[in-house]
């Protein structure tokens, strides 16, 4: 072709405009579709945003109805008691800064009690709100719409939930506002276009919430009508294009949320808007620096090509040229192939690789730590929450065991009724291993290893999980009784067995199969270092858990310990647990493997050392109570756990004085310091805690011994508590037999 007749320079001239005239045009081409896609992947984004909103507002109001439930079945608000369940709406209200206000009302809609303004509310009949309308007669959790608070006067988004008797009648309800101020907070946090709106309303269009607010939007008042009407007709979330309040032109997303998954009627909408006119303004003059930019650098390249000859310049140009186009397409993993040493060219090539890794490099890195925040996010708020479970719950359990363990003894022997409250107090002491588990989990509790068989364990683990896997999954156990025994935490145990047990049910859970568990001796030896490099030598138990699920591909199987790491959909997993057991493991000195094929199952097998067995203490037949005839004091600020201790201690043969205040303990033993042979006392109370009456105690009489009891505590640990002078410090659930034995080591060491 004469085109390519002639000197170097028009050769090279026209190779360049061969080369770069394609990657120009793809540039523009892909520019101009990036205008018009502007606002479509700015409405994408949008969206996900208002995703995560409309997600926190779900676990929120889940939340709320979770909380309503369990506080509703507390006796003092199904009692309707004013007294004792201000206190306990009170102590709600502290723990939860979200609410503006939880009221107790009767049938009538007349006010019992209330957390906050409680004189105020007591003027009140909510007899006319939808929440507490529909909570009565569902007998269950309500929504409400936008309001006024009566009590605080602010504008709130209430719920409602019915309180009923132990018949299971209806004998009133339970209103709490939701303060929707922190999505202020949260929305500010967020990276969005410029004039970029949130919004939130009720099911009849009212505005409950707007961020950033201004004259034209005013709370209470309905959004714009074209707006609500499109989202109201529609019934699931979209978008659509509008003018708003203020006259601009935007593309609103918006969500709706319901109390039930396939409900009928939502109970909220948030809408979330930008600008539209000042989006496509951005993207136009992006547009036009980039062709200016581009014209720029094809003209220089071409002054450049005319003073450069040589074949080989053509040819590594018009391979730059073609790994560049395959970049602009969308490629991250090209290279250019070129001599580094190869003088400029190989210089440009070199930067032009190392500009594509790092790009690919910091895309990954980013994901990762996005990914990695959320979930340390999540894993700190689960340990908050657990913490605050387990004091209540365990204060809870406390009063639960002691009183069922009082009438087990009340009831005649072998009875119906006897073995009834012995179920009780095994399912008791099965809720207490739940709060342990849950410590474990959050890492808040301290982890207990003790010499043990895990048989036993592994029994009662699979008795429990059948109750919550699906009969399309059938499941095997094969437990040897004669494997030996390992040093480890019974929790932990436990915890392993339910997260191998749960990943094998996910993987069955649309077409069923086979789960089959396994506990044998295994012996390593020196032929088996190649899979477990680790491992020392010697005897250990082996668990072995199998399902004929979809299986674990070679592309992902060599990650499936890594933390974080899920290919679970949202909401069935953290990506931690498999990463927990191999921490556990590593902790035993044992390990964990995994063999798997796809389409035919996964069995993975968990390896812990046999301890010695003359490391096995000796264990304690005698089952018997130990009594007494000593003088306790006796101090826990919740009725309830006083009382019971009292008649538990007395049932023991001890004189039980019992305050209800550390003030009120630390007065009667200041005036009377030697009537008492022990003190026990709870760590968390008002104005005093359990330490600081123990320290004052000691001051007032060194030689008087204390037990610090705590459903759960984060200022105060064992060691501490010893070294302010208390002689024991036990956790709650206490039941009959450990504060008798408790109390005996004490007495009769100090005798």
């Amino acid at each position: 072709m004469k085109l390519f007749h002639g000197s170097i320079r028009k050769k090279l001239i026209v190779l360049v405009l061969l080369a770069t005239m394609p990657v120009f045009l793809v540039l523009l081409v892909t520019l101009l579709q990036n205008r018009n896609s502007a606002i479509k992947l700015a409405e994408r984004d949008t969206a996900l945003y208002l995703n995560g909103f409309a997600e926190i507002q779900r676990r929120i109001t889940n939340s709320t109805q979770t909380l309503l439930r369990t506080v509703a079945c507390i006796p003092e608000i199904s009692s309707l008691n004013m007294e004792r369940s201000r206190v306990v709406l009170e102590t709600l209200l502290e723990a939860n800064p979200i609410y503006t206000n939880v009221i107790l009302v009767d049938l009538t809609g007349n006010v019992v009690a209330a957390g906050r303004n409680h004189d105020t509310a007591k003027k009140l009949n909510f007899g006319d709100r939808k929440q507490f309308k529909e909570a009565v007669a569902s007998k269950g959790f309500a929504s409400g719409e936008f309001v006024v608070g009566k009590s605080t006067q602010k504008a709130i988004f209430p719920f409602g939930m019915a309180v009923l008797n132990t018949q299971g009648e209806v004998t009133g309800a339970m209103i709490i506002g939701v303060n929707l101020d922190h999505y202020g907070k949260l929305f500010e946090r967020g990276n969005y276009p410029n004039n970029t709106f949130f919004g939130i309303c009720d099911h009849n269009g009212i505005r409950l919430f707007r961020y950033p607010s201004n004259d034209l939007t005013a709370i209470g008042q309905p959004v714009k009508e074209k707006v609500y009407d499109a989202v109201a007709t529609s019934g699931t979330k979209g978008s659509i294009f509008a003018i708003d309040s203020g006259g601009k032109e935007r593309v609103m997303v918006y969500e709706p949320l319901r109390l039930l998954e396939n409900g009928e009627t939502p109970y909220m909408y948030m809408f979330m808007g930008f600008d539209h006119e000042q989006l496509q303004e951005k993207a136009n003059s992006i547009l036009q620096r980039l062709v200016v930019t581009s014209l720029l650098s094809l003209a220089f390249s071409l002054f450049i090509a005319w003073f450069i000859g040589g074949r080989s310049v053509v040819r590594l140009i018009d391979r730059l040229s073609r790994v560049a186009m395959d970049f602009s397409q969308g490629d991250k993993n090209v290279t250019s192939n070129i001599d580094y040493s190869d003088g400029e060219i190989g210089g440009l090539a070199q930067s032009f690789d190392s500009m594509v890794k790092n790009i690919h490099q910091r895309e990954e890195e980013k994901n990762n730590l996005e990914t990695r925040l959320q979930q340390a996010q999540k894993m700190e708020a689960i340990g908050t929450l657990a913490g605050g479970i387990a004091h209540d719950f365990n204060n809870i359990l406390t009063v639960i065991l002691g009183y069922t363990e009082m009438a087990r003894e009340d009831a005649p022997a072998d009875s119906k009724y006897a073995k009834d409250l012995s179920n009780v107090l095994a399912a008791g002491n099965r809720a207490k291993d739940l709060v342990k588990q849950i410590l474990a989990f959050s890492r808040q509790g301290q982890v207990d290893r003790m010499p043990l068989k895990i048989q036993p364990l592994i029994k009662e683990g699979l008795k429990m999980l059948r109750s919550s896997i699906p009969t399309t999954i059938s499941i095997t156990e094969n437990i040897d009784p004669t494997s030996g025994s390992v040093f480890a935490d019974p929790t932990q145990i436990h915890q392993i067995l339910v997260n191998l047990c749960t990943n094998a049910y996910h993987a069955m859970e649309t077409t069923g199969g086979e789960l089959a568990v396994t506990l044998r001796t295994a012996f390593i030896n020196a032929d088996d270092q190649t899979m477990l490099l680790h491992l020392t030598p010697g005897e250990y138990v082996e668990l072995t858990v199998t399902d004929t699920g979809s299986g674990i591909g070679p592309d992902i199987i060599e990650r499936i310990f890594d933390p974080y790491f899920t290919t679970k959909e949202v909401g069935k997993g953290t990506g931690m647990g498999l990463a927990i057991i191999h921490g556990i493991l590593k902790e035993y000195g044992g390990a964990i493997t995994v063999d798997s094929q796809l389409g035919k199952g996964s069995t993975f097998h968990i390896y812990i050392p046999v301890i010695e067995k003359e490391a096995l203490p000796e264990m304690e037949e005698s089952k018997d109570i130990p009594m007494g005839n000593e003088r306790i004091l006796f101090i826990d600020d919740e009725e309830l756990l006083a009382e019971m201790g009292k008649d538990m201690l007395e049932r023991l043969g001890y004189h039980v004085t019992v305050r209800f205040s550390s003030a009120e303990a630390l007065a009667t033993f200041q005036n009377t310091p030697n009537e008492f042979d022990i003190v026990i006392t709870d760590q968390t109370m008002p104005e005093m805690t359990g330490s600081d009456l123990a320290r004052r105690m000691i001051q007032i009489r060194p030689d008087i011994p204390i037990i610090l009891c705590t459903g759960y505590s984060n200022l105060i640990d064992e060691d501490s508590a010893k070294v302010l002078g208390v002689k024991e410090f036990a956790l709650k659930p206490l039941t009959k037999g450990i504060i008798s034995r408790l109390i005996r080591k004490i007495l009769d060491k100090k005798a």
